[in-house]
């Protein structure tokens, strides 16, 4: 609710609308697996120059989670390795909450290098108005669900290690699944 209140204030700034549309335009067409915007548009259109925006690779996977009989299986249904900006403007880093998903990204000899939290992976929160004024929200708990992470691409990254909290914060490998792209 916090995060709603802020990007509602945030949105009357005109440059700050004109960024929102561009990233959803920008993720829209990574998602469809093109790039309608080349660097230098990116550029103009966030009124920038070329020392204030790198592109770089990143990955996108769409994850199925399913919890049948007490246990979580995982699968990747889909990945793509892309090329664009990818900027992160409301990202906020926790420690995970019971049944929280942490996702560690390793290299070719299972060392981390990078990790990621899936907040909820069963649940899907939906926000509608009844009113100009009032936000609400109803979550719905599911035994499955698919979600989509992102992260930085680096060539070392070859598995991705998810593991769930339990309630006493431990942590229970779940898969590895490797990195690779269609």
């Amino acid at each position: 609710m916090k995060k709603l209140a802020i990007i509602t204030v945030i949105l009357s700034n005109e440059s700050f609308k004109k960024n929102v549309i561009i990233s959803c335009l920008t993720i829209f067409s990574l998602l469809a697996g093109n790039s309608i915007f080349s660097q230098q548009q990116l550029l103009y259109l966030k009124g920038g120059d070329s020392s204030t925006l790198t592109v770089t690779q990143f990955a996108i996977m769409i994850l199925k989670v399913s919890y049948y009989d007490n246990q979580y299986e995982i699968q990747k249904k889909d990945s793509k390795l892309v090329n664009g900006v990818y900027k992160n403007l409301f990202a906020t880093m926790n420690d995970g909450n019971e049944n929280d998903l942490i996702c560690f990204i390793l290299d070719q000899e299972n060392n981390p290098i990078d990790s990621l939290v899936i907040d909820n992976p069963l649940s899907t929160r939906y926000e509608y108005s009844e009113d100009e004024i009032h936000i609400k929200s109803v979550i719905f708990d599911k035994s499955e669900n698919e979600v989509l992470i992102r992260f930085n691409y680096k060539s070392e990254m070859k598995y991705l290690l998810i593991k769930k909290i339990e309630k006493d914060k431990s942590l229970k490998a779940i898969t590895t699944l490797p990195i690779n792209f269609n």
